[in-house]
C-alpha cells in the first residue's frame, strides 16, 4: 500500500527544488538534468510548473534557473508557527554573539533529533551543518543531549531506527556504551562531541525541557577544535546549560508541550514504544 501511494513526480519536483537550493548560483537546464539524473524533457515540464506556481524563475532571456524568493514563504510559515523556534532563537542570537561561534537549534521527534534553526557565526572557518539534518543521538552533542533524558526503551527504540553509524574513530558503536555515556551526559546536564561526527570539530550541548519537564529538543554550540582547547570546554558548556534553562523556562511560562503526532499523546499511545 505504502509503495502505492508513493508519487514520484513528486519526488522528482522536490529533487529539483533541492539541487537549485544547493547550488551557489543559477543552474542551466543540463545542469539539472544531469544533477538530479532526470531526463531533460521530464527537468522542463516540472521547472515550468514550478515557475507558473511562483517558486522557480529564469534568467531573462531563457537562462538559468534559481528559486524564487517565495520559497522562503514556506519556510517563514513554519518558524512563525513554532513556538519552540520563536521563544529559542533570541537565545541562539545571544550565544552566537557571546561565543562567536554558530548556535544551533534541535527538536525532538519521534524519528530522532533535528536541527530547526540557527544562527550562524561569521567565522569563514565553520562546521558545515544544514537545517533538516538529523543529530545522531549517538554522537551529536544535541542528539546526546535529548537521548539522555529519554527512559533506555525510547533510547533502544531510536537505536534500533538510526543504528549506530560509524563517523570517525571517535564515535560509540553499540547501545550498551551509548547508555553508559548518556549517564554522564545526564549528571552533568550537557553534551560534547569532539570530533564524533567531524574529525577536528566540537559541538557542546544542552537539553530543552516543555511545561511537563518532558525533553523536547537542544541547544549546541559547534566550532572547529583549533578555537575550543580542552580548558574552554567546561566553562562554555557551564554558559550553554544555563541558556538552555533560560530557555526551558520560557517554554514552561508558554504551557508548551512535547507534540506527539496527532491524535496520540504518549509515545505508547504512538506505537513507538
Amino acid at each position: 500500500m505504502a509503495a502505492r501511494n508513493y508519487i514520484e513526480v513528486v519526488e522528482k519536483a522536490f529533487r529539483i527544488l533541492e539541487t537549485l537550493a544547493a547550488a551557489e548560483h543559477p543552474l542551466g537546464l543540463a545542469e539539472i538534468s544531469a544533477y538530479t539524473g532526470l531526463v531533460k524533457s521530464t527537468v522542463f515540464r516540472l521547472l515550468f510548473t514550478l515557475r507558473e506556481l511562483g517558486y522557480v524563475e529564469r534568467e531573462p532571456g531563457g537562462g538559468a534557473y534559481s528559486l524564487h524568493v517565495k520559497v522562503l514563504s514556506l519556510a517563514n510559515s513554519v518558524r512563525s508557527k513554532a513556538t519552540l523556534t520563536r521563544i529559542a532563537r533570541p537565545y541562539l542570537t545571544g550565544l552566537r554573539d557571546e561565543l562567536d561561534e554558530s548556535a544551533w537549534l534541535a527538536e525532538r521527534r519521534p524519528t530522532g533529533v533535528y536541527f530547526i534553526d540557527v544562527i550562524e557565526a561569521h567565522h569563514p572557518l565553520r562546521l558545515l551543518l544544514k537545517l533538516g539534518d538529523v543529530c545522531p543521538i549517538h554522537a551529536g552533542a544535541a542528539g546526546k543531549a535529548v537521548a539522555a533524558f529519554l527512559d533506555e526503551a525510547e533510547v533502544a527504540r531510536l537505536a534500533a531506527v538510526l543504528g549506530f553509524p560509524k563517523f570517525t574513530s571517535r564515535t560509540i558503536g553499540d547501545l550498551d556504551e551509548l547508555l553508559a555515556h548518556l549517564e554522564e551526559v545526564r549528571r552533568r546536564g550537557w553534551a560534547v562531541n569532539d570530533g564524533e561526527t567531524v574529525e577536528g570539530g566540537v559541538a557542546l550541548g544542552a537539553p530543552l525541557f516543555d511545561a511537563a519537564g518532558e525533553v523536547v529538543g537542544a541547544i549546541s554550540v559547534t566550532a572547529p577544535t583549533t578555537r575550543w582547547r580542552a580548558g574552554k570546554l567546561e566553562s562554555t558548556a557551564a554558559h550553554i546549560r544555563e541558556v538552555a534553562d533560560g530557555i526551558s523556562a520560557d517554554l514552561r511560562a508558554a504551557a508548551y508541550r512535547y507534540r506527539w503526532p496527532a491524535g496520540v499523546d504518549s509515545p505508547a499511545a504512538a506505537g513507538l514504544r
